[in-house]
């Protein structure tokens, strides 16, 4: 999915830049306070009764997507990565995230939602030049 983003010419923060001996937890956590995209990846290991450390940092980006309550921007783009049928995500989707996802099979992100994510990091470098 990143290296899918990042060659739609979109900066893109992933984890797998974490060096050993790093604060790795309270870095992922600042990445999304300070990002302007949050997407979170959903797959069949992602289900209600897994108990992992997504599961902070999805709290944290829905804690985060208040800010946008309101407004016409989304923060939280959910993508389905696997084959894992909408009707068992559905309680995910809705109530973890407010939203629906987009599936996006082996990683390769769809075309509209690349256009959504250029939309928002514009949007968010303008309003950060202007600050």
């Amino acid at each position: 999915m990143a290296d899918g983003l990042i060659a739609a010419g979109l900066e893109v923060w992933i984890d797998r830049r974490v060096k050993p001996g790093d604060a790795y937890q309270q870095m992922i956590l600042q990445y999304i306070r300070d990002c302007c995209a949050f997407l979170p990846l959903i797959s069949r290991s992602t289900q209600p009764e897994s108990d992992r450390w997504f599961r902070i940092e999805w709290a944290e980006a829905c804690d985060k997507a208040k800010s946008f309550f309101g407004t016409d921007r989304n923060f939280i783009f959910p993508v389905v990565i696997d084959d894992t049928p909408y009707a068992d995500l559905i309680e995910m989707r809705r109530n973890t995230f407010g939203r629906s996802a987009v599936r996006a099979l082996g990683g390769a992100p769809p075309a509209d939602l690349i256009t959504q994510l250029d939309t928002t990091q514009k949007a968010y470098r303008k309003r950060n030049t202007r600050q």
